[in-house]
């Protein structure tokens, strides 16, 4: 029985991702990469540590191993400033939170993202008042597709994993969600909707809109 509902939030909550790719085909480019939008299908749902290792690897611009915290940090306050200032929500926001609430089943929010810049989206989009638990992988050892953001929301949420529902838009954070023995619906962008490897979720949706009862009767087993 589905007891709690847990967002993704870039991609699922805000449409940032293109806010994410364009400030970091325009930062790597500085650094002598010249990244496409097809090159980056590779770092998709990857968090901003990674993502920067992953061009570093592909790319080095420096003899030594990168710091890839100041680069990190100067990532988020680039995106972060778009999401501040340009930031819209994702369709079937807020029907969605209304489903759910009128089902009185509480939802969670776990994300790759740190806190500021959760607050940055919450605040943008007049969500805060929606989350029961709001968790970040800063909070984790591990970042996506490990399933630790998962399980730790399950637990401030004080429900089982295999009884939490949740909505993730890449195959990184789905890995994750079915790792921690959760059901999980995919809503990915339509760039990206052809992989195979979304398969592995319950269900895959174009938009948030489309969910509806009958897709919660099937995924709680009615």
């Amino acid at each position: 029985m589905i007891k709690a509902v847990i967002f993704d939030m870039d991609g699922i909550l805000v449409d940032s991702e293109d806010f994410w790719q364009e400030e970091e085909r325009v930062f790597f480019a500085s650094k002598g990469i010249d990244i496409t939008p097809e090159m980056q299908i590779e770092t998709y749902g990857l968090g901003t540590y990674e993502v920067v290792k992953y061009w570093f690897h592909y790319k080095p611009w420096t003899d030594s191993e990168v710091d890839a915290g100041p680069i990190v940090h100067e990532l988020y306050r680039r995106v972060g400033e778009r999401i501040r200032c340009e930031a819209c929500p994702k369709p079937g926001i807020p029907a969605i939170f209304d489903f759910f609430y009128k089902r009185n089943i509480p939802a969670g929010l776990a994300t790759s993202s740190p806190y500021k810049m959760i607050d940055l989206v919450l605040n943008r989009l007049n969500l805060n008042d929606k989350f029961t638990v709001v968790h970040s992988c800063e909070s984790e050892d591990y970042e996506k597709p490990h399933p630790a953001v998962y399980i730790s929301a399950a637990a401030k949420l004080g429900v089982e994993p295999s009884h939490c529902l949740v909505f993730e838009d890449s195959v990184i954070g789905m890995v994750a969600a079915v790792a921690a023995r959760m059901k999980t619906v995919v809503v990915p962008d339509a760039r990206h909707r052809d992989n195979p490897k979304y398969h592995l979720a319950d269900l895959m949706l174009g938009s948030l809109d489309e969910f509806s009862q009958k897709h919660f009767d099937r995924l709680n087993g009615k």
